[in-house]
């Protein structure tokens, strides 16, 4: 009876539940949603693996790549800020040993990584619709500026991916507190300080936005303030604030006996006030919203410690270069002037480790190489990018007049819009202006536009204006797609492109494969002695890197025993003492003249607001606009530089 009360009293298995007609055994790994986010993605890097290896070299991608072809040679590398991380380089060298050196090679990361920024929007569509990641997917795969810099040997697309990654692992460990997406991003964070300086702007956009998010809680800065406070008169700061306030102070003192720049204290005190009262409101709110629980303490020193170990390897070459960490050869200070690049606080700009990337940079703010005007990103935007600026704005107004968006959607839509805004206006403020760069600001806009599209499919609205607005869509879209292939295969090396800047011409790689031929005729070796004026180092000396016995002297050393005897000469044509021919030259080699790299022509560099006004009314600029969209006719003559090519005749009697 026992036993029987026993059986009755526990819970009897559920009934199985019926299935459905025709409804699967299995869960549905592949849907149509995934099958066109996997298509978009192979599409994505055919096209930017296509051919990729036939463009000329541009001078940066020559440098780059020689940098890592000697490190792969066992030369040797060491950190330089001129050429920005050691990321690069490293990642290069490794490339060499695996494939080979070659053009291909060398922009094969900028391929692989370029492709892996289409990947990231699907890893966020929790945070801006499965809809929207698809389409900013799409958006990126077919954007003018990141197909051709993806096809491109520099950091920048590097820079853009690892920033990108920065974002997705901070937003899902905001959200889901796993550890591994703690050690992303601390290690994405490690490899974008390794890859680009630009990871100060990056540092100095996302964490603006965590104080200003902060600062939105007066309640929390009120306690935050009033717990300081106390805790100051009681004894009881904590004692990272007590060590941040003695070194603060002691910098202080220290800066204004070093460089005679007073620094009151009342001021220094009050910064070191407000970064303790930032710092416990932060960490009270953080606490309160579980993101650094007792648990994860241990992630974050594990996370910290292998990010900080891998800076250190990459930094120092491995070990071969602790010059690269701290630079020994150089003070901190800049008070025997050698270093010719002037800083505020008189820092040594010239230094080659981590601090001197800093410091370089923000000396090159003044330099303003390029000489570029404070609109010219929105110049290439509206040239290159009208889709991503058209629906970008509409994703802007959207999340400040719609009602429909709940408080989770809009935080998440006003980062995005903090950062696409602050990327443009910190990178139009830089003194160094290059097409390349806009890539950074145009990652978020590019997210935005994703959303803004989205967006337009799902909003209620007549159908002849739905229509209306799909048609005109298509129309942007297939503009683009047209900007895009013409940039990337057609006029890559021709700056009838905007984009196409300073690019090395096809001469170049002509005559360095000449002068290759000409040593096998008559050494069948690489041996054959050849003189480049220095002014036209790059990117010759990636192109015959092979070649054993080249000289780059001075302009002024070219002419001269015994650089001028040998049997291929290279002077540059801007040099005074070239263009004469000098007298051993002419009677004793034969002379032609060809294109080492060329450039957009500039004019809109007089742009004033009265004149930019006066072309945007005038029929014939917007005549002239279209053109050049659908025709590429050049707005103007393209400038450029030449060099001479010099072959002895008694040497070459065939040539």
């Amino acid at each position: 009876m026992r036993a029987q009360a026993l059986a009755a009293a526990e819970p009897s298995a559920p009934a199985p539940l019926k299935a459905r007609a025709g409804a699967p055994d299995r869960p549905v790994y592949l849907t149509r949603t995934r099958a066109a986010f996997g298509l978009i993605v192979l599409a994505g890097f055919a096209l930017r693996l296509w051919d990729v290896g036939s463009r000329a070299m541009h001078l940066d991608e020559s440098t780059v790549a020689w940098f890592g072809w000697q490190l792969a040679s066992g030369h040797g590398y060491a950190y330089d800020p001129v050429y920005h991380g050691p990321f690069q380089h490293e990642v290069l060298a490794l490339m060499f040993l695996l494939f080979q050196s070659s053009e291909t090679t060398a922009r094969l990361p900028a391929v692989i990584l370029g492709t892996g920024i289409l990947i990231l929007p699907w890893a966020i569509r929790d945070y801006i619709g499965t809809k929207a990641a698809l389409i900013s997917s799409f958006l990126l795969a077919v954007s003018p500026s990141f197909l051709y810099f993806a096809r491109f040997e520099r950091d920048d697309t590097y820079m853009e991916f690892f920033t990108f990654l920065m974002v997705v692992f901070a937003l899902r460990y905001l959200r889901d507190h796993r550890p591994r997406q703690l050690y992303g991003f601390v290690l994405a964070t490690a490899l974008a300080f390794t890859t680009k300086e630009s990871i100060y702007i990056v540092a100095f956009i996302f964490i603006s936005y965590l104080v200003l998010w902060y600062i939105g809680s007066r309640q929390t800065v009120r306690r935050a303030l009033t717990r300081v406070l106390r805790s100051a008169a009681d004894g009881r700061l904590p004692a990272p604030i007590q060590v941040g306030a003695a070194a603060a102070l002691l910098a202080a003192l220290v800066l204004t006996l070093v460089t005679g720049l007073y620094l009151p204290v009342p001021a220094v005190a009050g910064v070191i006030l407000c970064l303790a009262v930032l710092a416990v409101g932060t960490e009270e709110r953080v606490q309160r919203t579980l993101v650094l629980r007792r648990a994860a303490k241990h992630h974050c020193l594990s996370a910290l410690t292998l990010s900080l170990g891998l800076v250190v390897l990459m930094y120092s070459t491995f070990g071969t270069n602790l010059n690269g960490l701290w630079d020994s050869a150089h003070p901190l200070f800049n008070t025997n002037h050698a270093c010719p690049y002037p800083l505020a606080f008189n820092l040594d700009a010239c230094r080659k480790d981590m601090l001197g990337g800093l410091f370089y940079w923000l000396s090159q703010h003044k330099v303003a190489r390029g000489g570029q005007p404070w609109f010219y990103y929105g110049l290439i935007y509206g040239l290159y990018e009208q889709v991503a600026l058209i629906f970008a704005s509409v994703a802007i107004i959207s999340t400040f007049v719609s009602r429909s968006l709940d408080r989770r959607n809009r935080s998440i839509r006003l980062f995005f819009v903090y950062w696409a805004v602050v990327a443009f206006c910190v990178y139009s403020w830089a003194g160094e202006k290059f097409p390349w760069l806009g890539i950074h600001p145009l990652l978020p806009i590019t997210l935005l536009a994703g959303i803004g599209l989205a967006g337009l499919l799902e909003v209620r609205i007549a159908k002849p204006l739905r229509w209306a607005a799909l048609t005109a869509t298509a129309m942007l879209l297939l503009l683009e797609v047209h900007n895009a292939l013409t940039l990337s295969y057609v006029d890559g090396a021709n700056p009838v492109e905007m984009m196409v800047y300073v690019q090395s011409a096809p001469d170049t790689p002509a005559v360095a494969h000449l002068i290759e031929s000409l040593s096998y005729r008559a050494r069948n070796a690489p041996t054959l002695p050849v003189t480049i004026d220095a002014t036209d180092t790059w990117p010759f000396a990636w192109y015959l890197r092979n070649m054993t016995n080249i000289a780059y002297p001075t302009p002024t050393q070219t002419v001269k025993p015994p650089y001028v005897d040998n049997p291929v000469v290279v002077l540059d044509r801007g040099d005074s003492l070239t263009e004469g021919a000098p007298p051993p030259l002419a009677r004793a080699y034969t002379r032609s003249l060809h294109r080492l790299d060329w450039w957009f022509p500039e004019y809109y560099k007089a742009w004033d607001w009265r004149t930019f006004l006066q072309a945007a009314i005038n029929p014939s600029s917007w005549r002239s606009v279209w053109s050049w969209e659908l025709f590429r006719k050049p707005f103007g003559p393209r400038d450029g530089t030449w060099f001479y090519l010099f072959v002895k005749r008694r040497y070459f009697t065939a040539f």
